[in-house]
């Protein structure tokens, strides 16, 4: 996958893989997510999963916005926000190794 993004744009130096619609509640989403970090470490790093879309994603959606503009202090804008800081962190050490 990382190898067909590069052929798309040869300048990417990285890339993660951001597992969305996890249901912490349910025990199949806790032992598909298990499964995906098994098996997609090793290709590249996993983000801290986005929990099940609630109404905030299809509002901000339908008004156009990102959800951290939309509904900034939600559960979903807490989730984004944790997934995009956790990649820049990635982002960081991956620039400096």
């Amino acid at each position: 996958m990382v190898g067909e993004l590069k052929w798309v744009k040869p300048q990417l130096y990285f890339a993660a893989f951001l597992p969305t619609m996890y249901d912490q509640r349910n025990r199949h989403d806790i032992e598909v997510l298990e499964t995906i970090q098994q098996q997609l470490s090793p290709i590249a790093p996993l983000l801290p999963a986005v929990r099940y879309r609630s109404a905030d994603h299809n509002d901000a959606s339908m008004s156009g916005k990102p959800v951290a503009l939309y509904k900034p202090n939600s559960e979903a804008a807490a989730d984004m926000h944790t997934a995009v800081s956790a990649f820049l962190e990635i982002e960081r050490a991956e620039a400096k190794a």
